[in-house]
């Protein structure tokens, strides 16, 4: 009896071995570390880029708190995507599907996706309503992870980031009238528009260094 109960023991032991390492490195939103924003930059490559402002990582972990490697974060801009805000059609950082609206990065061995993403504004209505803070869709592997907004540095789509773009970021963010929900100029990713994003903005506006890319969007 007792050789019987030891082998029962040693069977549940093996088992619950077996679905942890069937468990192990799913990813999972609520461990993981997340962005509230991610910020497209200028994709001319004589124009300044966005210094770390622009540079959005991904921290994916699994429910018992260990990084995931080699797993694929992908950002839907479907909601995001438009005649206001538009996805170059060269990434140098992320794999890019112009058709589906996404753009995907894959983990280190410390489980840390790394994106940089060019874009610009195409048709600025001032400081009217846009497209809401958080039009992305995240996932990991397929596992949702959430909403992330979607800002823009290039706010006049022409130029680069310069003084043009920071009279617009202005009016989104001092307007009485304004709604408040320009994704576009919500650089913190946390709602509105406000004197934080402007300390970004600055960031964006004030980089030197440069890129490669292409001078056409996604269609």
């Amino acid at each position: 009896m007792i050789r019987l109960l030891g082998k029962a023991t040693l069977f549940a032991a093996m088992c619950l071995t077996a679905a942890n390492a069937v468990m192990a490195g799913v990813p999972n939103s609520a461990a993981s570390i997340k962005p509230s924003a991610v910020i497209m930059v200028t994709k001319d490559p004589t124009l300044p880029l966005g210094a770390a402002a622009a540079i959005v990582q991904y921290t994916v972990k699994d429910a018992a708190n260990n990084n995931v490697a080699n797993s694929v974060v992908t950002i839907n801009m479907t909601g995001c995507l438009g005649t206001e805000i538009k996805l170059c059609d060269t990434q140098p950082l992320v794999v890019l599907n112009c058709g589906a609206k996404t753009v995907s990065a894959t983990t280190n061995a410390s489980g840390v996706a790394v994106f940089r993403i060019l874009g610009r504004i195409g048709v600025n209505p001032g400081f009217a309503t846009g497209k809401v803070s958080g039009c992305a869709t995240v996932t990991a592997d397929g596992v949702p992870f959430g909403s992330v907004n979607v800002a823009v540095a290039d706010l006049d789509g022409a130029g680069g980031c310069g003084p043009a773009d920071g009279s617009l970021f202005l009016a989104d963010r001092d307007n009485a009238g304004s709604p408040k929900n320009q994704a576009r100029s919500d650089y913190n990713g946390v709602g509105g528009v406000n004197p934080a994003d402007g300390s970004i903005f600055l960031q964006l506006r004030d980089f030197s260094a440069t890129d490669a890319s292409a001078n056409t969007d996604c269609p």
